[in-house]
């Protein structure tokens, strides 16, 4: 039991992605400089062009690592004009490159205030999950997510699929079994206590 993921480290997982991704994204824009040519304005790298590689890969890396934390936790999509073109649900954090092509139409700042919501929503999860984990009530919770947390940790491949399936429906059979124990042993030890004081 005590190599069972808690839900806690899910969600602060998830907290550090969004910060890796905000971190990476932020060292970013500060590598930029302001240009206006005929199509708008543009952020134009202002290091050399491997440091500016560099930071736009550990963008994307950051970006794909962080998107499930980031819609997990609320995060916000934008809308907008392009051209003639009316843009919706944009989520911020697959199109970060907007933010330099067009900063005049998703503004970097705008970026950051949508990661930080979501990173502040993931603090309250975290804190609320805690306190849900003491005592028996937690335990018994943390036993019961076991087999859709192991569905999560899973790969993409369909072998790794099939597999966690496979060991999914045994562990929904053994935390089925488990809980219904557990119902036996608390109703058995109320009808005990209950002759014990009457």
């Amino acid at each position: 039991m005590g190599g069972m993921a808690k839900h806690s480290a899910s969600i602060e997982r998830e907290g550090v992605v969004l910060n890796e991704f905000r971190a990476a994204y932020i060292a970013l824009v500060n590598a930029t400089k302001l240009e206006h040519d005929y199509d708008g304005p543009k952020l134009r790298p202002k290091v050399s062009s491997d440091k500016w590689s560099k930071l736009q890969r550990d963008v994307a890396i950051a970006a794909g690592a962080a998107q499930a934390a980031y819609l997990q936790n609320g995060g916000a999509t934008f809308s907008f004009t392009s051209g003639r073109f009316l843009m919706n649900n944009v989520n911020p954090l697959a199109n970060w490159q907007m933010t330099i092509e067009r900063p005049d139409e998703m503004e970097p700042q705008n970026v950051v205030s949508a990661v930080d919501l979501a990173i502040g929503r993931a603090r309250a999860r975290y804190e609320a999950a805690l306190q849900s984990e003491r005592g028996l009530v937690g335990l018994i919770a943390s036993f019961l997510r076991w087999p859709d947390t192991l569905r999560q940790a899973v790969g993409p491949s369909r072998t790794q699929r099939t597999a966690a399936s496979a060991l999914g429906v045994v562990g929904q059979v053994v935390v089925g079994a488990v809980a219904a124990a557990l119902g036996t042993a608390l109703v058995w030890g109320v009808v005990e206590l209950w002759q014990l004081w009457f």
